[in-house]
This record gives C-alpha cells, sequence and structure tokens, in this order.
C-alpha cells in the first residue's frame, strides 16, 4: 500500500492513518460502504432503494469526480469520508462497523474539514447517521426526502 506522507495524518486512538485514497484504492473503498450500509442503513430502505444505493456506489466516474479520505490501521482501510463540490459536500462517510464508537468517524471529519478549509458543509444525512451529524454540529435544513429510493435529511454545517 502507498503512503502518501504529504496528506497522511496519524491518528491517536487505536493507531490509526489518515490520508487521501490512490485511485486503485476505490474498490476496497466502496467494499467498505457497501458493507457498512447493508449492516447499519438497509433496514431503512425499501429493495428499490438499495438497488438505488448500490447503482450510485457502483458509478465509477462519480466516485472517481469525489476527494476519498481514509482511515487505516496499519494497510487495513477502516472507514472513508468523501466530499464533492470543492470539499463543501459530504457524498459517503462510512466506518466498518467494527470500527463504529471508536472515534474514527470524528477523526475523518475532522481531517476532511482540516484538509478542505471550507465554512461550510452540506450532507444528505441517512436516516442512521443524522445523529452522528447533529453530534458533528449539524443542522436539519429540510424534512427527511424521499428521492427514488434513497431516503435522506439535507443538513448544513456553518464553521466558525
Amino acid at each position: 500500500m502507498l503512503y502518501n506522507e504529504r496528506n497522511s495524518k496519524q491518528q491517536g486512538g487505536i493507531g490509526m492513518t489518515i490520508r487521501n485514497l490512490d485511485s486503485h484504492e476505490y474498490d476496497e473503498a466502496i467494499e467498505i460502504v457497501w458493507n457498512s450500509f447493508m449492516e447499519t442503513e438497509a433496514e431503512f430502505y425499501s429493495e428499490d432503494g438499495i438497488k438505488q444505493f448500490h447503482r450510485i456506489i457502483s458509478d465509477r466516474n462519480w466516485i472517481e469526480s469525489l476527494e476519498i479520505y481514509g482511515a487505516f490501521v496499519g494497510d487495513i482501510l477502516i472507514g472513508i469520508i468523501a466530499t464533492g463540490d470543492c470539499g463543501k459536500h459530504i457524498a459517503l462517510f462510512f466506518v466498518s462497523p467494527k470500527f463504529q464508537r471508536h472515534g474514527v468517524g470524528r477523526q475523518l471529519f475532522n481531517h476532511m474539514k482540516d484538509s478542505s478549509g471550507c465554512n461550510e458543509y452540506t450532507v444528505n444525512s441517512s436516516h442512521y447517521a443524522r445523529d452522528i451529524y447533529r453530534k458533528l454540529g449539524f443542522k436539519d435544513t429540510d424534512s427527511e426526502q424521499n428521492d427514488d429510493g434513497i431516503i435522506y435529511t439535507p443538513m448544513m454545517l456553518k464553521c466558525a
């Protein structure tokens, strides 16, 4: 696995490193997204919604348009956060269920914020992640939506 020192930061807690992913690591990232989605979120979706989510994350052109940061323990990818719109919109944010509730998501989020330099972030939060985003300071900007089976709540964070 390549180590990109310029865009990498050793994190405390579980001996984690966070860095930008290289394109050859995207399949592994999408596997984490899919497995985490199926374990934590799929219960809130219809069968059509699950299929739609799979279609979205399988779109290689879309994936390659994102800035994707990965959290690693050794050489094992344990979580990702991906942004679009010049770093302003969180498109994907998933941590392997085994590593949830250990600060991995918060550290990924903080790394993304430090790297982007934006003062405002948006996300279309899943039902499962709404409370997580609220703990990070996000506020709902509208009620829960359903777009082709994808259920989300639009949220925003304004930084000082």
